[in-house]
């Protein structure tokens, strides 16, 4: 319960795993999903109310157009962030090597991607992931 609000196990569970549980996206989307529901009149967060959240959340991220553009001028494959999103491995299927090293290089100088280790790369942000998903299908 946070200043007279409480929200709902199942809000709660969403808004966790549409960030992945990371602290400033947590904090975003619990912020948008406190100032919904107060603006609805409601002392809980319900769960029609965080998924609002999540998605405003994930389209407050400035990162969409501009990075995805700024990959297309490097030369980085939409292919590859797509895999990445989607958990898949990118250097699988016969990919060129250096195509996707590149890629994933920027991603990781971008702070967007981290090595866990060799070939298993993750988004820093889970919401990046979603918004990936979103407008790359």
């Amino acid at each position: 319960m946070t200043a007279g609000f409480e929200i709902a196990p199942a809000a709660r569970g969403l808004l966790l795993d549409a960030t992945g549980g990371h602290l400033d996206d947590t904090v975003r989307a619990a912020h948008k999903a406190f100032s919904q529901a107060r603006a609805l009149g409601r002392g809980e967060v319900k769960l029609d109310t965080g998924h609002r959240a999540a998605d405003r959340t994930t389209e407050g991220l400035a990162l969409g157009s501009s990075q995805l553009s700024e990959a297309d001028r490097c030369g980085m494959s939409r292919d590859r962030l797509r895999e990445l999103a989607y958990g898949r491995r990118p250097y699988a299927g016969g990919r060129d090597p250096s195509t996707v090293r590149r890629t994933l290089g920027r991603l990781v100088a971008w702070a967007r991607v981290v090595r866990e280790r060799r070939a298993q790369d993750r988004f820093v942000e889970t919401l990046f992931g979603r918004d990936i998903r979103r407008g790359l299908g």
